[in-house]
């Protein structure tokens, strides 16, 4: 039995080898329709033919059904030759429409399979998705980030700035059709086919993808998400630049790893080395009511990142660039002088 995907790909192949033929028989019914009349219907005095343009006019009421009547035809042969127009006028240009909607409608299909190359750019490739990452997509979404699914199912509802593209993300041309050369973040996740048991295999294929991914896009951002620590080092070597430990992170804080590419690499830093590391909290006054973006540029180097912010008794993770200072606690870390000095 023939699945639907199938039935739609053989559909197309058929369009497209026919659909060139139905426009050129339209495309001469059309001429020969206008011709025609014109010159049978032109020498008589009380026809509606006297130029070119009704004649033209007259055929496309004709061959669309419209029939306002506004011009008319008089003549015997011109009468005769009009059944023939009507006959195959009318058939041509509906088989024309006809495959002309069935192309559009295949079109949408095929993007709804995820057969087709997207046109995104500056966008964000989410490998090996499932439904569990579900979280992570209401995340990208509410920070507006366009982003693809690249992998064998689509999500189960269809999400906006989002597109589906079916394939391997360790196939070259799958990663083409996902615009991988026009994507700034590639998220991996573990492919969960493989089942808790073998984490390591899991693992393997995820370090393998950045490895694929990197090759194709030296520039982009990759962030991928392993089971085990033991595979920290591998995937590091691979080129991933941020790595996260399955348990380690929440969905909105792999975000801040879009908008914020090096910030989890810093963070870990800390956490793994925390005796080479100042911890501080600090107001800056005097940029109240500018943008973070120009509070990030004053304030962070190399060694120093703000990390958090402090309302009253609530904390947030790094605001957005856009957002604007209103004199909150900055919660920074920085490398220890005696670190830097070292």
């Amino acid at each position: 039995m023939v699945d639907l995907q199938t039935f739609i790909l053989r559909v197309k192949k058929a369009l497209k080898h026919n659909i060139g033929k139905t426009i050129i028989i339209a495309a001469f019914v059309l001429l020969y329709s206008v011709f025609s009349e014109y010159y049978i219907e032109n020498p008589i005095a009380n026809s509606g033919i006297h130029s070119l343009f009704q004649s033209l006019w007259w055929t496309m009421q004709t061959v669309t059904t419209v029939g306002y009547g506004d011009v008319t035809i008089v003549g015997f042969m011109g009468k005769l030759n009009a059944i023939f127009i009507m006959i195959i006028g009318v058939g041509s240009f509906s088989l024309l429409l006809v495959s002309i909607g069935a192309e559009l409608v295949d079109a949408k299909l095929l993007k709804r399979f995820g057969e087709v190359r997207t046109k995104m750019k500056d966008h964000v490739i989410i490998c090996n998705y499932s439904e569990k990452q579900a979280d992570i997509i209401e995340v990208i979404m509410r920070d507006k980030n366009p982003f693809i699914v690249l992998g064998q199912d689509p999500p189960e509802k269809e999400k906006e700035n989002m597109e589906f593209v079916k394939g391997n993300p360790l196939d070259y041309k799958d990663l083409k059709r996902a615009g991988i050369e026009n994507s700034h973040t590639a998220i991996i996740f573990p492919n969960e086919k493989y089942g808790s048991e073998n984490s390591l295999a899991v693992d393997a294929e995820s370090i393998l993808i950045v490895m694929t991914v990197k090759k194709l896009n030296p520039e982009i951002n990759t962030i991928v998400e392993l089971i085990n620590k033991s595979s920290r080092e591998h995937a590091r070597e691979s080129g991933a630049d941020e790595i996260i430990v399955r348990g380690e992170m929440s969905s909105s804080a792999i975000i801040k790893l879009i908008n914020n590419p090096g910030s989890w690499k810093f963070i870990s830093e800390i956490f793994s080395k925390s005796e080479s590391m100042d911890f501080m909290e600090i107001r800056e006054d005097d940029y109240k009511g500018k943008s973070y973006r120009e509070l990030y540029k004053m304030v962070e180097n190399e060694w120093r990142k703000i990390i958090a912010i402090r309302k009253g008794d609530e904390y947030l993770l790094r605001p957005e660039e856009d957002s604007v200072y209103q004199g909150e606690s900055l919660i920074i870390l920085e490398k220890s002088k005696k670190t830097i000095k070292n």
